[in-house]
């Protein structure tokens, strides 16, 4: 089975200049329970000028239809989470209005219908992922968000976090 491992790891990063968060020394973040929460509070962790990358192969019709016209293209290579079937993605500037819109739009949908990962970027790095989002997968924050600001984020989520070294693989 690790041929299999081997080639799934190879279509993922095929033609991909990104790293994952994973690779990293990061913050790892327990899963939020409200997720439109975290969709309304996470500008408050990132720069200005990030885009939000949105994954799903179930994307509800009128989450499509916010993040269609929103699509920018200050569009970064992303490596998929989901290879089959082949996912709809969404890249859109993360400002605090669309973020705010994307919150509410999720919090009238199930989990499936708004999106299966999702990773926020800026012009140089990555700031979050949430892979198999919305579930109870954690939430990899980048380690140029500072401990302090980190810690009053997972207060007002009610989530914990933790540091993770750099994985060694």
């Amino acid at each position: 089975m690790r041929w299999l491992k081997l080639l799934v790891s190879w279509i993922q990063k095929r033609g991909c200049d990104q790293y994952w968060l994973g690779e990293a020394a990061h913050w790892e973040l327990t899963s939020p329970a409200d997720y439109s929460k975290f969709f309304r509070m996470v500008t408050q962790i990132l720069p200005q000028g990030c885009v939000l990358y949105v994954e799903g192969t179930s994307i509800a019709p009128e989450i499509r239809a916010f993040l269609e016209p929103r699509k920018t293209d200050r569009i970064r290579s992303v490596v998929r989470g989901t290879i089959l079937p082949r996912p709809e993605c969404f890249h859109i500037l993360a400002t605090q209005e669309n973020m705010a819109e994307f919150a509410r739009l999720a919090s009238l949908h199930a989990r499936p219908e708004v999106c299966d990962h999702l990773v926020i970027y800026g012009d140089e790095d990555r700031y979050v992922e949430w892979y198999d989002a919305l579930s109870t997968s954690p939430v990899s924050v980048s380690e140029l968000v500072p401990e302090a600001t980190v810690r009053e984020f997972c207060q007002a989520l009610g989530c914990s976090f933790v540091h993770v070294r750099q994985s060694k693989d």
